[in-house]
């Protein structure tokens, strides 16, 4: 299975989740990639200092524009977008590939990643964990795996029923 990982820049949320889900899915082989990238442009240091302290790798050194392994991109398993803008700059491909958009699982605006451009440590690391426990959520729902708030809400409800 291939999983694309797809932010704005492919400097900060798309490598973090590359290397947070590789680490949680070893057998999937996740991508990253940005729709407004500049190929080549080498990652944020201040990103690789988080990875360390939660005890992943950035896999890669530098970005990827999506349009330039858009061949590779549509004929992936599954895309997971970091945000809307980024959703809707995907679906203009008109890629045939499920694509599943962050924003889309979320009710509370307060837990929606926000592009960590210019942000300090502390704020970069809340985001990089907001995006990192929504695409781990979801990776795990994709692969069918329940989650602990799946069962706790399906045990709630139940539990509330007349």
């Amino acid at each position: 299975m291939e999983v694309f990982l797809i932010c704005r820049y492919n400097l900060a949320r798309s490598p973090f989740l590359q290397a947070l889900l590789s680490s949680h899915f070893p057998k999937i082989n996740f991508r990253a990639a940005g729709v407004e990238a500049i190929a080549g442009r080498p990652y944020s240091p201040i990103v690789k200092k988080v990875a360390d302290s939660w005890g992943i790798q950035i896999l890669d050194e530098n970005s990827t524009k999506i349009e330039a392994i858009i061949n590779v991109v549509s004929k992936s398993d599954l895309i997971i977008s970091a945000d809307s803008y980024v959703a809707n700059k995907i679906s203009e491909l008109n890629l045939d590939v499920t694509s599943i958009n962050c924003e889309d699982y979320l009710s509370d605006p307060f837990f929606i990643p926000k592009d960590p451009d210019g942000l300090t440590l502390d704020e970069l690391t809340r985001e990089l964990a907001k995006v990192g426990g929504i695409a781990l959520a979801l990776m795990r729902r994709h692969l069918g795996i329940k989650n602990k708030l799946d069962r706790k809400s399906t045990r709630l409800n139940s539990s509330h029923r007349t």
